[in-house]
C-alpha cells in the first residue's frame, strides 16, 4: 500500500477516530496522523501548520465527517476554500461519514472532494483511497 506523508481525521466520534488511526498505524500508511473533533479545530490545526511551512506536516489527505458540533463538514469545506484556497486544491478530502442521506451526497458533489466513504473506514476502503 502506498504511503501518505500526513493525514488528518476530522470527526467528533472518538471511537471512529480511534479505529481509523489504529488502522493507519497497523498498515504503516503514515507516521503523521492527526485527529480533531470538529471543523473549527481542523482549520486551527491547518493554520498552525501553514505558519511552520513544512510540506510533509501539512496533511496530504483529510478524512472529514459531515455532522459535527461547532463547525460541520460543509462549513469546514467552505472556510477551507475561502481562507486556504491553495491548500484546498492541493490536498485530497474524503468525506467519511455515517450519513447516507441523498441530500448530503448531492451537496458533497458541489465541492471538490476526492470521494464519499461510509463509516467505518476499513482496510478495503483504505486500499481504494491509497493507491
Amino acid at each position: 500500500m502506498k504511503r501518505i506523508d500526513s493525514v488528518l481525521f476530522v470527526d467528533d466520534d472518538s471511537i471512529c477516530n480511534f479505529i481509523s488511526v489504529t488502522l493507519f498505524k497497523h498498515l504503516h500508511v503514515t507516521e503523521n496522523i492527526h485527529a480533531v473533533t470538529n471543523g473549527k479545530e481542523a482549520l486551527r490545526f491547518l493554520r498552525e501548520k501553514a505558519v511552520i511551512k513544512t510540506t510533509n506536516i501539512f496533511p496530504e489527505v483529510i478524512f472529514l465527517d459531515l455532522n459535527m458540533p461547532v463547525m460541520d463538514g460543509f462549513d469546514f469545506l467552505d472556510q477551507l476554500n475561502k481562507t486556504m484556497p491553495n491548500y484546498a486544491s492541493a490536498c485530497k478530502v474524503y468525506i467519511l461519514t455515517s450519513s447516507e442521506s441523498p441530500l448530503d451526497i448531492d451537496r458533497c458533489r458541489r465541492y471538490d472532494v476526492a470521494g464519499y466513504i461510509s463509516k467505518p473506514l476499513t482496510e478495503e476502503k483504505l486500499a481504494m483511497v491509497v493507491t
